[in-house]
């Protein structure tokens, strides 16, 4: 039997005391590196980190996995991650100070108060991964707030910074790129940067200089693009309902950035193929965007071209939650207001909305027309005070309910109450006062003293019956019913005196004329009335009950 040499025995004692003190030094290693990562952090960020096994593994080089990771600072940043993954270099194992190659964050949550969180220094890690993160960010000094969710992407850093990331906005994938020129600049004077974000069709692009101060402030031109209003107003956190098929929107203005909030100047843009210009003030809210904007239009069509005592009245909803979608004060101008086709000259129209109220009020020369909204419960409550005089009665009434077929000037009183959340439900509830002075009007395609003298039914149109007459009425309504108190006609054979009522639910007639001619009753609908020789003739029944809300 071979004895073994005494070198032997020394070489592989040795290797098995270097073996073990290897394997104790790599299993201290992961909490050392954890060690002074914290303490890197602390000095150079002012982070506190906290984390939980961590674990030491090999791909392509040594790597770091910590869990339950939680960083948090004295300046309004606090971060959860279940799990952060950090590739280190080969000289990290032996260095006291790690440099970390990349860093990869899972399920992190980022809560930032931009107006208290100093500007990190860039450069701690070439490169930064994130996976299904949530940020929130808040600005305190404005009372702002955002959050964004799903957010997938990467930050690199080398001569310059470049963003990808992915996330939801307002429920849309949305994709965000960006390009510094220069990632030091960035973080110091500014640097030229180009921002893109884009979810399907819509596009928002800026171009500009860009610097991380409290938050990533901006300055610059901004520019907007999307094939449908009613798709892109909802992605921005504006979600007008009501704007469905109103076209394209296009948009380039100045744009300047103080944390949430942001300042729109010299915009020009184009919705539904009108334009506007003007100015606007956006701020992120805890729930919903403010905008304050003051816009100017060249001409402005509110209505549309349909006739809307053409048929019954619409029972379809309102979209009532148009009313809430955001905080708002907006003063628009505009050259040229046309209501179904009708030019009512210059107006102005301001609009205030907050959670539990909304305002509209429109004036021209000779018309003020204020609206008020209450969306909580959700129904529309109408305050309707329209006073005009000297209009053109075309204008006055032609441009609102489609009787295109008056013309001469006219003195008009409305005022009315109404509530419901259909158009049907709104005439149900109709309460106020309508009056009605036109001493010369004339009427086009109708001969008005033909059909009061010879009974029949419907309007007998046609091109060479006109009328000239003067026309008082004043009506008081209650749930929907005009109950005449005075209705003259004056015609050049004299005057005839109509009594009784108008179901503007049904839009019937239900009159008495005096004195009493060959047509002593006009009933039926007023698209085709009855013009009876007997007063007693009855009217179409009326409904039991109103529309429902």
């Amino acid at each position: 039997m071979r004895k073994s040499s005494p070198l032997l025995l020394l070489v592989a004692t040795l290797c098995l005391v270097i073996t073990v003190l290897a394997a104790f030094w790599i299993g201290l290693m992961p909490q050392r590196l954890l060690a002074n990562l914290s303490r890197q952090l602390k000095m150079e960020q002012g982070l506190m980190l906290e984390a939980k096994s961590p674990r030491m593994g090999f791909d392509g080089g040594p790597v770091l996995t910590l869990q339950a990771v939680s960083i948090a600072s004295d300046s309004g940043f606090d971060m959860t991650a279940r799990d952060v993954r950090i590739d280190l270099g080969y000289a990290a194992l032996f260095a006291g100070k790690p440099a970390p190659l990349r860093l990869d964050f899972g399920a992190p949550v980022i809560a930032l108060d931009i107006s208290r969180t100093r500007a990190p220094r860039l450069g701690f890690a070439p490169e930064i991964s994130v996976h299904d993160a949530v940020i929130r960010l808040k600005d305190s000094r404005n009372g702002s707030a955002l959050a964004l969710s799903d957010i997938n992407g990467k930050l690199t850093l080398a001569n310059n910074l470049k963003l990808a990331v992915s996330f939801l906005q307002n429920g849309n994938l949305t994709t965000l790129s960006a390009d510094f020129e220069s990632a030091e600049r960035f973080a110091d004077a500014g640097s030229p940067a180009d921002i893109t974000l884009a979810s399907r069709e819509k596009i928002l692009s800026f171009s500009g200089r860009a610097k991380l101060k409290q938050g990533v402030e901006l300055d610059g031109q901004m520019s907007l693009e999307g094939a449908e209003a009613q798709t892109v107003l909802p992605w921005l956190g504006m979600p007008f309902q009501a704007l469905a098929g109103t076209g394209e929107i296009k948009l380039t203005s100045g744009v300047s950035t103080q944390g949430l909030e942001a300042s729109l100047s010299k915009i020009v843009a184009q919705i539904g193929g009108q334009d506007l210009a003007g100015q606007a003030t956006i701020k992120a809210g805890p729930d919903r965007l403010s905008v304050m904007a003051d816009i100017t239009m060249p001409s402005l069509s509110l209505l549309p071209t349909t006739n809307p005592l053409a048929s019954p009245w619409s029972e379809v909803p309102f979209s009532i939650a148009d009313l809430s979608a955001l905080n708002a004060d907006i003063n628009l101008k505009t050259e040229n207001l046309v209501l179904r086709q009708l030019k009512w000259g210059p107006a102005d129209l301001s609009v205030n909305m907050a959670a539990n109220s909304a305002s509209l009020g429109l004036k021209t020369k000779t018309t003020t027309f204020n609206v008020k909204a209450s969306p909580a419960r959700p129904l529309l409550d109408l305050d309707i005070d329209l006073q005009s005089t000297a209009a053109d009665g075309k204008t006055l009434l032609g441009g609102v309910l489609g009787l295109d077929f008056l013309s001469g000037p006219a003195d008009l009183s409305f005022r009315a109450t109404a509530s419901g959340n259909t158009t049907a439900a709104l005439v149900s509830t109709l309460k106020g006062r309508f009056v009605f002075t036109a001493p010369k009007l004339d009427i086009s395609s109708i001969d008005v003293a033909a059909h009061l003298a010879t009974p029949g039914e419907g309007w007998q149109t046609s091109a060479a019956g006109t009328s000239a007459m003067g026309v008082a009425v004043d009506a008081e309504m209650t749930d929907g019913i005009a109950a005449l108190t005075k209705a003259d006609l004056i015609l050049p054979s004299g005057i005839i005196k109509l009594k009784g009522e108008v179901d503007l639910l049904r839009q019937a007639f239900d009159l008495r004329a005096t004195p009493k001619g060959k047509v002593q009753a006009i009933t039926g609908t007023w698209t085709r009335p009855l013009f009876a020789a007997e007063a007693g003739v009855a009217p179409p029944l009326r409904p039991v009950t109103a529309p429902a809300n």
